[in-house]
């Protein structure tokens, strides 16, 4: 029976009944029907195809990008100068944008603005481009921001409010760091900078290149962090079309930073110097990427005293430490020695003079927008709980020292100690709790004169502080919370214009000292030094009376002066400025 069975369900050709369909009505999908095509939607005829997808091919033809920027395309426009013309290249010319892909030609340095055909390694700029840019940029730029509009763009850019930032590193302001940098003026009016490694030397070309090349404006430099603004009538949709580089080429061949021989010395004297560069003592050690701008005038200080400077470069990269040495050369200036065992070993010349221009290396130009925040405060939100954790931490440090020594002091001699920790654990905190309700209190009112004069000043500060003791001194009574609040108010404004008037009293520039006389000899210093050093009286009497220079010995005086001049001492030169 079972065989007849499995025989009859296998093989009728009727199809049986399906217990889905009779207790669940089960509805099979539509891939799984008799009739797909039944099922299948129609497509809709006036509906645009969507074509298939073509993988790229170099056989296509790309359209050239054009772009209207007046300036020469580098890859490094800091670390590159158009007037230094290389000796060769390393590669032939291919265009690191890509081939075809920008509308101007690659001459192995750059790619010019003004010739798409150059075929010259040099790549002279157009004069005119300089004007071109001048005039965009002061398009762009506006009218300038006041006092109150930099100092909250400032603000805005701080770590503590937003995390954008772009970091230039040792290759410097790079050319896709321009689209970075136009990219992060879409979100915010202001971008931060932070400057690291070799670029540092020389902070004043940086600044200048990012207004140049960006048409922005630096509103602030503090160290290597620069706060760049793109300015008031910058329109984002209306940005310059920058075409990225494919990848870095390749730096051309410059001619050798260290000769042979030095101009002026001979093969003999030459070699003499290098040995006796590398046997001084270092003026300091370079960290790897590291802020260097104080490194120019270390140098220029240093060859006051001693013509030759070593400068040790160890952990550095060849080429960074190449690129300081050349820096040096142009900014200080000076001579490179060499370059061996990771030194940079400069002197400076038989004719130096230092530059009488006295600009550079810090570029703190009071007329400009820029400034150093030495004494910066938070913004007036975060303000009150920065002062309120300071004002707690002070008085828990002063409290706890306070009533050590008090618990100490009253305490048996047996218990001393453990009296003077019992009386900090019991009474430091409340201390620290006095005086930062202090604290978050002149903050608070602090805050709100900000708010209510739009103008952050000596008398907010006063204002506050007599507010605040008018406050804690309100259960006393009005009159005596009167009375505190304006004592108090009398004592910060002297407080307050006593700093003012000292701040102006040290930054009146001081006369320089008229020396009557030349500079001597390195013989005539040390023997002043060591006459006046065994004859005090004659250095004390002699001066308030006139007559102490003229009763010095001239024989013990000339018997050192000739063992001196047997060393050999070199006379050191008078940089005097014309």
């Amino acid at each position: 029976m079972k065989t007849i069975r499995f025989l009859t369900r296998h093989l009728s050709t009727s199809t049986p009944t399906s217990k889905l369909r009779d207790h669940y009505s089960f509805q099979p999908p539509p891939y799984l029907s008799s009739d797909p095509q039944k099922t299948k939607s129609s497509p809709n005829p006036n509906k645009k195809q969507k074509p298939r997808y073509r993988p790229p091919s170099s056989l296509d033809q790309i359209k050239p990008k054009h772009s209207d920027l007046p300036f020469d395309f580098r890859f490094s426009y800091t670390e590159s100068s158009p007037s230094v013309r290389p000796i060769g290249l390393r590669e032939p010319k291919y265009s690191p944008f890509g081939p075809g892909r920008l509308d101007r030609e690659w001459t192995g340095v750059c790619a010019p603005a003004v010739d798409p055909k150059v075929k010259s390694v040099e790549g002279t700029e157009d004069p005119e481009l300089e004007a071109k840019r001048k005039l965009l940029r002061g398009r762009i730029q506006g009218a300038p921001l006041t006092e109150a509009e930099r100092k909250y763009l400032v603000e805005k850019c701080q770590r503590n409010r937003t995390k954008r930032q772009i970091n230039l590193g040792r290759d410097g302001l790079t050319h896709n760091m321009l689209n970075d940098i136009h990219n992060h003026w879409k979100f915010a009016e202001a971008v931060r900078i932070k400057c690291l490694g070799v670029p540092t030397v020389d902070m004043k070309n940086v600044c200048t290149q990012l207004e140049d090349k960006t048409f922005g404006k630096v509103i602030q430099r503090q160290g290597g962090t620069l706060i760049l603004y793109r300015g008031r009538n910058y329109n984002c949709k209306n940005r310059p079309e920058i075409p990225l580089m494919l990848w870095k080429p390749q730096e051309p061949v410059y001619p050798r930073l260290i000769k042979t021989t030095i101009d002026g010395l001979s093969i003999e004297e030459t070699k003499e110097m290098r040995k006796r560069g590398l046997a001084v003592h270092a003026l300091t050690k370079l960290a790897k990427n590291g802020y260097y701008s104080s490194l120019v005038p270390m140098v220029r200080d240093a060859f006051l005293v001693s013509e030759l400077v070593r400068i040790d470069c160890t952990g550095l990269e060849k080429s960074d430490y190449k690129k300081i040495g050349c820096k040096l050369r142009d900014l200080v200036p000076c001579i490179l020695v060499t370059f061996e065992k990771k030194q940079i070993v400069v002197w400076r010349g038989k004719d130096s003079k230092p530059p009488e221009d006295g600009d550079g290396e810090f570029f703190d130009d009071p007329s400009c927008d820029m400034e150093r925040s030495e004494t910066y405060r938070e913004p007036c939100p975060d303000r009150i709980l920065d002062d309120i954790g300071g004002a707690f931490g002070m008085g828990v440090v002063g409290g706890a020292a306070f009533h050590f020594i008090k618990g100490t002091y009253n305490s048996p001699g047996d218990a001393r100690l453990i009296g003077g920790t019992q009386a900090v654990r019991m009474n430091a905190p409340r201390v620290g709790g006095s005086f930062a309700v202090w604290g978050g209190l002149f903050s608070t009112f602090d805050c709100t004169m900000v708010y209510l004069r739009q103008k952050d000043n000596p008398w907010n500060s006063i204002i506050a502080g007599a507010a605040m003791v008018g406050l804690l001194s309100m259960r006393q009574g009005l009159g005596a919370a009167s009375r505190s609040a304006a004592f108090c108010g009398v004592l910060l404004a002297l407080i307050e214009g006593g700093g003012i008037m000292l701040n102006k009293f040290l930054s009146q520039p001081q006369m320089p000292i008229m020396m009557e006389e030349p500079a001597p000899n390195v013989a005539g210093i040390l023997t002043q030094g060591s006459s006046s050093s065994s004859s005090p009286s004659g250095s004390w009497f002699g001066g308030l009376f006139g007559g102490g220079r003229k009763q010095q010995s001239t024989a013990s005086s000339g018997s050192k002066t000739e063992v001196l001049e047997s060393f050999g001492a070199a006379a050191v030169p008078s940089f005097e400025y014309k």
